[in-house]
């Protein structure tokens, strides 16, 4: 996986995308308030993030921040395990987490993220301590674990409340 932006950088468009999405909260809460409505900041942060936020794939989230990753073939199978903790680190980052993944190999994850899952349509909902996405590839289903990979992935900041 290669990475074309600075940290800087990908704080600065980070922060952006965060104002954007104040303002279309701002933006919902006003309308609800010129209604003569109260205006719940929690409801309308929902309608906000869930019927009027920009569509987008993770693939472009992740590119809109400097990651670039390898098509699984090209990448040697002594190698597979690292690239795919970097996607799934460059995931994080963007606070989407990976699960239920132990019944799958390294490469069979990295093909089902980047062939399929990171190309799924999502809402454009920026890094938040307060909203994660989950990428849950067992599809809900037991199955039998060939491995513990699930134990050391990223996952969201725990806060206090």
């Amino acid at each position: 996986m290669k990475r074309t932006k600075t940290e800087e950088q990908i704080a600065v468009i980070l922060e952006e995308l965060r104002a954007r999405r104040t303002e279309g909260i701002r933006a919902v809460m006003e309308k609800v308030a010129s209604r003569g409505e109260t205006a719940d900041p929690f409801m309308c942060t929902l309608v906000y993030d869930m019927e009027l936020s920009p569509k987008i794939t993770n693939e472009e989230q992740l590119r809109r921040i400097g990651y670039e990753f390898e098509v699984s073939q090209d990448i040697p199978d002594d190698l597979i395990a690292g690239e795919l903790r970097q996607l799934v680190g460059a995931l994080a980052r963007i606070h989407v987490f990976v699960t239920g993944s132990n019944h799958m190999t390294d490469r069979e994850v990295y093909e089902m993220l980047t062939e399929k899952t990171m190309l799924e349509i999502v809402h454009d909902i920026p890094a938040c301590r307060d909203m994660a996405e989950f990428l849950d590839l067992s599809a809900g289903e037991e199955r039998e674990p060939i491995c513990k990979r699930d134990e050391t992935l990223p996952r969201p900041e725990v806060r206090n409340a």
